[in-house]
């Protein structure tokens, strides 16, 4: 629309130069000196324009460029920042916790009317997309499910089968099975996830946890414990903790594995939305920032 203007105003000038120097000049002026007179007045005309226009168009980019940094960039800058600072140095699990928030940047993709960088775009949305893929796995579940079948694979090993099948009929296909109470305790605990927190990330508070859960099963030990602890006694606390170790399995999961990759991936794209960043402050520093200040 300004450039479409701009031709018009100039058409008009050259065409009322003309006019104006064909209507009035001198009889008695050579056709010569009317002629350069004519194309002097049309070159300042335009010229005149030309430098009009140019500083007209930079102080309206000049002013829209930086009010989109204040509105536009900064904020998102801001909350991508804020978002990396919260995710240092957090543990392997701790980082499947961690859910990402980005209501900045997703106030500024649903604005229609605000024009983003195609590259910092295509970076927005794929974090976007990234951040629902990772809600779609329940790390809890899956631990919560690892920790119940080790513990009962231990019960089994220490107290056989006694508590887990109450009635079984293999001809019929029948087989009715009732938890001991430690199992049933174990899984309620579980129900809540600060339970899981404290059994993942420190490791020796299984030993007492797991034997305040046994304290109130009486039945006798029928495995033989391993030959190192011949000499001293251990608690089946510690013995089910030791040796039914559900870490490996719980880290080797294929979920658990590709949740924690979204992560890494979440990461990486806030990192590559924020060099973005950097190149467009760059950008408007060095071609509107520096003449204003």
């Amino acid at each position: 629309m300004l450039t479409s203007l701009r031709y018009l105003v100039i058409l008009l000038i050259v065409i009322l130069s003309i006019f104006t120097y064909l209507y009035f000049r001198p009889s008695n002026v050579p056709q010569t000196d009317i002629l350069k007179t004519l194309v002097s007045t049309v070159l300042g005309g335009l010229i005149t324009v030309f430098v009009t226009f140019r500083v007209n168009t930079y102080n309206a980019q000049q002013k829209s460029a930086l009010e989109k940094k204040k509105d536009t960039y900064i904020p998102i800058d801001e909350e991508l920042k804020e978002v990396l600072k919260k995710s240092e140095k957090v543990s392997y699990w701790k980082s499947l916790n961690t859910t990402f928030d980005f209501p900045e940047i997703d106030k500024q993709l649903e604005r229609s009317y605000v024009f983003l960088p195609k590259k910092l775009k295509t970076n927005l949305l794929k974090l976007k997309s990234l951040v629902e893929e990772q809600k779609t796995i329940n790390h809890y579940n899956i631990a919560e499910e690892i920790i119940l079948n080790n513990f009962a694979r231990a019960l089994k090993d220490c107290y056989g089968d006694k508590g887990f099948i109450s009635y079984e009929n293999p001809d019929e296909g029948i087989f009715v099975y009732e938890f001991p109470k430690p199992y049933e305790i174990l899984k309620y605990e579980l129900s809540k996830r600060e339970t899981i927190d404290n059994l993942i990330e420190h490791h020796y508070e299984r030993f007492e946890f797991y034997e305040s859960i046994l304290r109130s099963h009486n039945e006798p030990l029928i495995i033989e414990l391993p030959d190192i602890y011949d000499n001293r006694s251990i608690e089946v606390g510690e013995f089910i903790a030791e040796f039914y170790n559900f870490s490996d399995q719980l880290y080797e999961n294929e979920k658990i594995k590709f949740k924690r990759e979204i992560y890494e991936e979440i990461i990486q794209e806030i990192k590559n939305a924020s060099t973005e960043l950097k190149i467009i402050f760059n950008h408007i520093n060095k071609k509107y920032e520096r003449d204003k200040y």
